[in-house]
């Protein structure tokens, strides 16, 4: 089957790191090729990848007039609303869509009531719950705040028969990408524990008392990295005494894999606006043996990805971000006892590589895959 991914894959943000990790996945399996809607080209590195993958680069205008296989979007706004869309549809290519966000955009709702959509894909239940209201109300008229009756016209499998499937398909990261780094019991004469986070530089993912909330976890001896800070994140904060434990990385400063292997904690509390609708740098972190601690917070996906007190910790409060980092800074054997699970947890239940290309063989062949 031919698989076209709409867009460009990249090294910075959620959908565009899972599009190039999807590759990796998929192409084992499909004939994949990556498809602009603009004029973007590659460079000589993503040239050198798509090479190396068996990945084909294909200006839009040299798609043929009439297209047989998948079609698929992660996140790409910018191809909503737009006539290449419709005509690539009207050539007869099949299209997933996957948000990979936690609120609806300009024009797509549009595009799924118009119908121009195969698939929809979600993430998690979380983003499911989010999402698929206001999805139901432009494909059945029923108000996304009926929940009850939302939830019984999505029949298994259906946001309308004969119309539009939904698949929870996840998130894959490819274990390799993020090797894993083993921690010594004795950072060297006592040395500091350290903690950090690393996400995109949204003021409303951290928690408005960061970094009060770092600094109150309570511990002896730490010292605090947090990668992907700006300007706007600093003059949120420029009131705080900032003091030599604390270390600020632009984005992209480090590989991701490097900055999260020099982590011994990540502590990824949010902010009281934002729902965190999986959690990839979470996994990241615990592919490279950093022990998360992450909000218990329901409304996130963060519990799903954490088995509590196994790979790390689900935290209802401050008073317990504190009680747990405590715990493993004065527990070095259970410290590494934790890495060491959560880089097992994170390879073989969250990003084994033949459930997730299952899960999207149900996206391109239904039911089960077959």
């Amino acid at each position: 089957m031919k698989l076209y991914f709409f867009g460009f894959p990249g090294e910075v943000g959620g959908a565009s790191t899972k599009f190039t990790h999807l590759l990796v996945l998929l192409g084992q399996e499909y004939e994949l090729a990556v498809v602009p809607f603009d004029e973007t080209e590659p460079d000589a590195r993503w040239r050198q990848l798509f090479e190396a993958l068996g990945v084909r680069w294909l200006p839009y205008e040299k798609l043929p007039q009439e297209l047989d296989g998948w079609g698929v979007l992660l996140c790409h706004f910018g191809a909503l609303g737009s006539e290449r869309l419709t005509e690539v549809r009207r050539r007869g290519l099949r299209l997933a869509w996957s948000n990979e966000m936690m609120w609806t955009v300009p024009n797509e709702l549009a595009s799924v009531g118009f119908g121009l959509f195969d698939a929809v894909l979600y993430v998690s239940p979380a983003q499911r719950r989010t999402l698929e209201p206001e999805y139901l109300r432009v494909l059945t008229g029923i108000p996304p705040e009926t929940r009850e009756l939302a939830d019984a016209a999505a029949t298994e499998g259906w946001l309308r028969p004969g119309s539009i499937r939904w698949v929870m398909t996840g998130n894959y990261i490819a274990p390799a990408e993020y090797p894993f780094q083993e921690r010594p019991l004795d950072p060297g004469n006592g040395g500091p524990i350290v903690i950090g986070r690393l996400s995109r530089p949204d003021r409303f993912k951290f928690p408005d008392d960061f970094p009060d909330h770092y600094e109150g976890l309570g511990l002896k001896n730490a010292r605090f990295r947090v990668m992907a800070w700006d300007k706007e994140l600093a003059r949120r904060w420029n009131g705080h005494d900032f003091d030599e434990r604390w270390e600020f990385l632009s984005m992209m400063a480090e590989r991701p894999a490097n900055f999260l292997q020099s982590l011994d904690l990540f502590v990824y509390e949010l902010g009281p606006k934002f729902n965190e609708r999986w959690g990839r740098s979470t996994v990241e972190a615990m592919l490279t043996g950093a022990v998360p601690l992450v909000p218990a917070d329901r409304r996130h996906h963060l519990h799903a990805l954490v088995p509590h007190g196994e790979a790390g910790f689900h935290c209802d409060s401050q008073e317990e971000f504190g009680h747990y980092a405590r715990l493993l800074e004065e527990d070095p054997v259970l410290r590494l006892r934790m890495s060491r699970r959560a880089r097992e947890w994170a390879e073989t239940k969250l990003c084994n590589a033949d459930e997730h290309r299952a899960l999207w063989r149900r996206v391109f062949y239904g039911g089960d895959g077959g």
